[in-house]
């Protein structure tokens, strides 16, 4: 579980379906047992992709409040050679 899982998951998800589909001589029942898989899989699916918004958007979030840290100390520094450069006159 992590910021953009869900989409290696569907990917190796889509390979593993991809490789059975095109696995010769699996019997009459291969697209039943295929739809069981997928059918199981399904809720993992959604709880990965769950996850997978909500650690996105707390990164966004992390992100947002990183940048705006380092523009007060930015601002901070600009105040500070200010008051510097005053105080030399």
């Amino acid at each position: 579980m992590r910021p953009g899982g869900y989409a290696d998951y569907k990917a190796q998800l889509d390979s593993i379906i991809q490789t059975y589909r095109d696995t010769p001589g699996k019997g009459i029942q291969a697209e039943q047992a295929l739809e069981i898989f997928m059918k199981e899989k399904n809720d993992l699916g959604s709880s990965i992709l769950k996850a997978d918004k909500n650690l996105t958007e707390k990164e966004r979030q992390l992100k947002e409040k990183e940048a705006l840290v380092e523009m007060e100390r930015f601002k901070a520094e600009v105040a500070k050679r200010e008051q510097e450069e005053i105080a030399k006159r």
